[in-house]
């Protein structure tokens, strides 16, 4: 049987239309209906405020519309487990009831399709597990995260052609807003008093990471803007092992140059034609969903590993050549003439400079398998010949 007949066959028996309380700091409830071969699902629950009126409104219609596709999740196939692929949802209409948000998402039918783990998951837009820990305090200071940082960094992306005094003042803008938004975060998670000390410690580690990536982001634009080089195309051999392809120049030369590196998790020391060095890191981890909760988690796993290699690896450190021949660039992955345990071991310095270095160390490239079940993210920085 289909995942498509067993969704249907489950549809048929659950009573519409059907009312779930999902509860949580939001006080969530959601109602479910047919409208012709469509659902229906009408979702009500206490707004963001925190922040300024534009981000408190992308906020909370974000989060409505998670949230309605977790209550279709819930009324499909239970809170128990399972996945849906979900393609065609739209916002019909959002409102206000009192003082709380409503929002009305339709999703037609045959657009929805039960995830079977044993076979190739089906194309889709979005796929939605459902999760009681979404509806949590913590859960949701993580999710706003999250968002503030992808809201301002789509904001970014707006300003890719503006130029001189408009860009400018663009950016100063979008720097002024992440201090504010990231101190008004810190400021929800330092007056939550339900928190354990081990939830908050931790949100501020998601805090801070999320804020580090829209300032690397804004320092990338700066410099392109400035005149340095632009991103270059993944060729084919990369495209053809990954998708999603970010990395930042002058990493991405390197990295697109030797599959390999892409590939390995490690710590990696690149000999560059000037006698300086390039010092890159890759963690990795296995994507268990598409949901932001799953993408904040991998993304701190990655981030983790990535400088456990640098500080604490003591299994090898993949040793690269960068050599010019003409217009080419020559990636060569030492074969075992150059070995070294550790990043330390190779360049000769103790390893509290290591660790100071790997500290301030910005995320330079993320990139997931072709079949988007590992994300990989890269941290790295160049040390000119002096410095080695």
């Amino acid at each position: 049987m289909s995942a498509l007949v067993v969704l249907a066959s489950i549809a048929l028996a659950d009573p519409i239309p059907a009312k779930i309380v999902l509860g949580g700091p939001r006080k969530v409830e959601a109602t479910i209906d047919r409208q012709g071969d469509g659902w229906s699902v009408k979702v009500r629950m206490l707004p963001v405020r925190a922040f300024d009126a534009a981000t408190n409104d992308r906020l909370t219609r974000d989060k409505a519309r998670l949230y309605a596709l977790q209550a279709l999740t819930r009324h499909l196939i239970g809170k128990d487990g399972g996945e849906l692929a979900v393609s065609g949802a739209v916002v019909a209409r959002t409102g206000a009831d009192g003082g709380f948000y409503t929002l009305e998402l339709t999703v037609p039918c045959d657009r929805v399709v039960v995830v079977d783990k044993e076979q190739p998951p089906p194309k889709s837009d979005e796929r939605v597990a459902f999760s009681s820990a979404l509806f949590t305090r913590k859960s949701d200071l993580e999710r706003t995260c999250l968002l503030v940082s992808d809201f301002l960094l789509a904001d970014l992306e707006r300003l890719a052609h503006a130029k001189g005094e408009s860009f400018d003042k663009g950016i100063a803008d979008l720097e002024e807003r992440t201090n504010a938004a990231f101190e008004v975060i810190a400021k929800e998670i330092d007056g939550e008093k339900l928190l354990l000390e081990i939830e908050a410690k931790e949100l501020r580690e998601t805090a801070a990471m999320q804020k580090a990536r829209v300032f690397d982001a804004l320092r990338g634009a700066v410099a392109r803007h400035d005149g340095a080089a632009k991103p270059a195309e993944p060729p084919p051999a990369v495209t053809k092992a990954f998708r999603d392809i970010e990395v930042d120049p002058p990493f991405d030369g390197v990295l697109f140059a030797n599959v390999l590196l892409m590939e390995t998790s490690g710590a990696k020391v690149v000999r560059l034609p000037d006698g300086g060095r390039m010092i890159l890191a890759v963690g990795s981890t296995v994507l268990k969903d598409g949901s932001p909760n799953e993408r904040l988690r991998a993304e701190l796993i990655c981030r983790t590993k990535a400088l456990a290699s640098l500080v604490a690896e003591k299994e090898g450190v993949q040793v690269v050549r960068v050599e010019r021949l003409k217009e080419t660039t020559v990636v060569t992955v030492d074969s075992g003439t150059e070995a070294a345990t550790s990043v330390s071991d190779f360049l000769q310095v103790t390893t509290a400079k290591i660790e100071g270095i790997a500290k301030d160390m910005p995320v330079v490239g993320r990139w997931k398998s072709k079949d988007g079940t590992v994300v990989y993210l890269a941290i790295g920085v160049v040390l000119g010949a002096a410095e080695k």
